[in-house]
């Protein structure tokens, strides 16, 4: 049984690398894995065939980014440096062993050749301490703007940030300017991760982008600082996302505020794609290839998350764009897969009520990811109204249909 929980899954940029450090040797070794877990901090992750099995050693005296994963079949330790990654959490040695973690998921390969795939089985307490899985503090939630919202009457153009809740981790970021004039100078829509109880990180294309908080308001700057010029992306006319903003006390003037619900771009292969959604239509724009727009329309609920990954193994991306509505949260999935760059197609995504073994128990809370070339989704399992304890994990695929639709189908349902 796999053993993992939905910390894990939210906080995908963190659960590993914050815990996960060591300084061992290569070597062989005769210790099994229960003896590793016993005598030092570590993780342990497990083929999806239940043939292979990697322990990740942790090591609290060292600090330069490096692990041990050690191959219980093969018996051998191999030692990876953490290196910046837009996938997920990843390490590299110079032999090409690489480890990459998305949540509870994780690639084993070397030289880009899969060696296995599969989910986390074991972590250390240390995952779960309150001082590495950090909340962000309740009161920093609310409205912060620049200092020429208050000179909006004289015709100024400003910028506002809205934060809002998820869950105790994860913050939803909405940067808005004045728009009742023109087309809005910065638009930015993001999932925050908490890193501190006063800091919040977003990794945007390949970058880090900081929110930090104090009593009278927010900044915003990336990590490391010489990456700030990607700030400047988010908004036209030589603006930038950069700088401070004050804490601002009731409602935004909405006669000004830019009214469109959604705005992001993602980058594959060098490609930007702008998703946007207003008045219940979502739009993707290809930047960098001469292809149309595609459309779909009456999507219903709040957009939580994009992703984009490449999910039948075609060189071409696939976008995932996820929903949320009612009081039980129930989630949707719009997709589009860019075909050879010279189309984008919608994708068909097989419902939840279309299966009656994924269906039982089921009352939204749903959570969604693109994990290494699969689509994920898991929700609470309930009995009679009430929490039983248990998750479902749906994992899908994405197949050719008769139709010119590609479509999303069930290929695994696990529960734990």
């Amino acid at each position: 049984m796999m053993c993992f929980n939905k910390i894990h899954f939210i906080i995908s940029a963190f659960t590993i690398s914050f815990c996960l450090t060591s300084c061992k040797q290569e070597k062989d070794t005769s210790l099994s894995a229960l003896e590793i877990v016993e005598s030092s901090s570590s993780t342990i992750f497990v083929s999806d065939n239940n043939e292979n099995e990697y322990v990740i050693i942790a090591n609290s005296g060292s600090a330069d980014g490096k692990i041990t994963v050690h191959d219980t079949k093969e018996n051998k330790d191999f030692i990876l440096q953490h290196i910046e990654s837009a996938n997920g959490t990843t390490y590299k040695n110079k032999d090409g062993y690489t480890l990459l973690t998305n949540g509870s998921a994780f690639t084993w390969s070397k030289d880009d050749d899969v060696i296995a795939k599969g989910h986390l089985k074991t972590t250390s307490i240390e995952v779960e301490k309150e001082s590495i899985i950090a909340k962000l503090d309740t009161t920093y939630y609310g409205n912060y703007v620049n200092d020429d919202y208050n000179k909006k009457d004289n015709g100024h153009d400003w910028v506002a940030i809205m934060i809002k809740p998820i869950d105790d981790y994860r913050t939803k970021i909405t940067i808005r300017s004045r728009g009742d004039k023109k087309r809005g100078t910065c638009t930015f829509d993001a999932i925050g991760n908490a890193s501190s109880n006063s800091t919040l990180k977003v990794l945007e294309n390949g970058i880090n982008i900081l929110f930090t908080f104090n009593k009278e308001g927010v900044s915003i700057s990336t990590d490391p600082e010489t990456e700030e010029y990607a700030l400047h992306s988010f908004c036209n006319g030589g603006a930038s996302l950069s700088g401070t903003y004050a804490k601002f006390e009731g409602d935004l003037d909405t006669t000004q505020i830019d009214k469109i619900e959604y705005s992001r771009s993602l980058s594959y292969n060098d490609v930007f794609y702008l998703i946007e959604e207003n008045n219940g239509v979502i739009t993707i724009t290809p930047r960098g290839i001469d292809i149309a727009p595609s459309k779909i329309s009456d999507v219903k609920g709040e957009i939580t998350n994009v992703e984009i990954d490449d999910l039948n193994n075609d060189t071409f991306p696939e976008i995932l764009v996820y929903t949320t509505s009612g009081t039980d949260a129930k989630g949707e999935v719009f997709g589009f897969s860019v075909n050879d760059e010279k189309s984008i197609s919608i994708i068909k995504v097989s419902k939840i009520a279309e299966h009656e073994d994924a269906n039982i128990g089921y009352n939204g809370h749903d959570e969604f990811a693109m994990v290494e070339g699969t689509f994920i989704q898991r929700f609470p399992i309930y009995e009679n109204n009430t929490l039983t304890g248990k998750s479902r994990q749906i994992q899908y695929k994405l197949e050719d249909s008769d139709s010119i639709l590609k479509q999303l189908v069930v290929d695994k349902i696990v529960e734990y």
